[in-house]
């Protein structure tokens, strides 16, 4: 049995998505899947990263304890998925051997903890929205992208997941979107986040950009979103904007996606590959090539 869930980036509505406010999310080409085959008397876990390269296993008891691993954070991590997926479906995993294969770096931030989770609960056959609320802190637009095939705009609507699939701007052509070389840890950022209070007026503003951001027909426009949605998040998380802090001779427009001060940033301007590139930036992804539509 074969499994798969696409990795996602979040275009607009950051941290505020926590908050009820809508958000541009994408399905990337990039994923990673999950493949089972039975015949063990416990679970032999294997994780392969984008070069076909080991770097988790570990053996679980039919209990699901500890018996062996490279790497007991991790399969602390797993273990605790695991358990919560078995407490929701009420009965004991299936032992055998588990392969994921992923297919973008570790250090991408698209989304390798939030496939892992959609794709245990497409194995176990559970509802992936009640094990990532379970184990995760996030919004769950992840687990929304995992198995959608275009960009959807999500909201909570009272802690409830709805989305919408939606058809980008082809304004978006020409943005690209760079790796900062670093991974940001999302789950303590969502944890001081969610210590603020955050006026209507703000979520109302993230909504209505989100939404502008859809059916924007000029670059010249999405640029200026892009600029007021950092601009009002500046203000929110008391933090610098990623073009005040490292690209302020930019020309164009610059966007944090997801946690603040790592993974992904989308920019719009001129010359943009070569800037970053001088900039010591190599990984580069024209948008045609990292979203699935």
């Amino acid at each position: 049995m074969k499994y798969y869930a696409h990795g996602k980036l979040l275009l607009s509505g950051e941290y505020l998505v926590l908050k009820g406010a809508r958000a541009l999310a994408i399905p990337t080409r990039y994923g990673q899947s999950l493949s089972f085959s039975s015949g063990s008397e416990n679970i032999r876990w294997q994780s392969f990263d984008c070069e076909n390269k080991l770097w988790f296993e570990a053996i679980f008891g039919k209990n699901l304890d500890i018996i062996s691993t490279n790497d007991t954070e991790s399969a602390q991590f797993l273990q605790g998925i695991l358990l919560k997926a078995v407490e929701l479906k009420k009965q004991s995993l299936p032992c055998g051997k588990v392969e994921m294969h992923l297919e973008f770096p570790r250090n991408w931030g698209l989304g390798s903890s939030s496939t892992l989770t959609h794709l245990i609960a497409q194995w176990i056959e559970i509802d992936p929205y009640k094990l990532f609320f379970s184990t995760q802190n996030g919004s769950g637009y992840d687990i929304a992208c995992a198995t959608s095939t275009t960009p959807l705009v999500y909201t909570l609507n009272d802690g409830v997941p709805q989305t919408k699939t939606v058809d980008l701007s082809p304004a978006f052509e020409r943005a690209f979107f760079i790796h900062l070389n670093k991974k940001q840890n999302s789950r303590p950022a969502v944890t001081n986040f969610l210590k603020k209070d955050i006026t209507d007026n703000l979520i109302s503003s993230i909504s209505d950009i989100t939404y502008k951001m859809i059916s924007v027909q000029l670059e010249e426009s999405l640029k200026q979103l892009m600029d007021h949605h950092e601009e009002i998040m500046s203000n929110i998380l008391q933090t610098p904007t990623i073009k005040e802090t490292l690209f302020k001779d930019f020309n164009g427009s610059i966007k944090s996606l997801g946690a603040w001060g790592g993974d992904f940033v989308m920019a719009i301007g001129e010359n943009a590959p070569e800037y970053f590139k001088a900039k010591g930036f190599e990984t580069i992804i024209p948008c045609g090539k990292m979203i699935l539509k």
